[in-house]
């Protein structure tokens, strides 16, 4: 016969209290990684980050480069990249060349 346990002792709340916290910092830390497909196989990569390549500035999101703002140095007619370092272009972003 299995024995009950008492719920309201001090170690059973200290563990359920630690097993928050875990599922807190999972949730916090963990979640932000997501896993994205390259070439067929997946990685675990953090959230897109903002990176910089000539006027560009541009997230690599699912394999390819997202232009999300262009300096405002930039003049006259504009030619998008076909890639970013190293990243095809593959979207431009709404808000990406307001100011120019």
């Amino acid at each position: 016969m299995r024995r009950s346990k008492d719920l309201s002792s001090p170690e059973t709340r200290a563990r359920v209290r630690y097993l928050l916290a875990m599922v807190a910092f999972v949730c916090m830390f963990a979640l932000p990684f997501v896993f994205s497909p390259t070439d067929g196989v997946f990685l675990l990569s953090a959230n897109a980050e903002d990176l910089t390549s000539g006027y560009y500035t541009y997230r690599v999101e699912n394999g390819g480069a997202t232009i999300v703002k262009a300096s405002t140095d930039i003049s006259g007619s504009v030619t998008i990249p076909s890639s970013l370092g190293g990243y095809s272009v593959k979207k431009i972003g709404n808000s990406a060349f307001s100011g120019c």
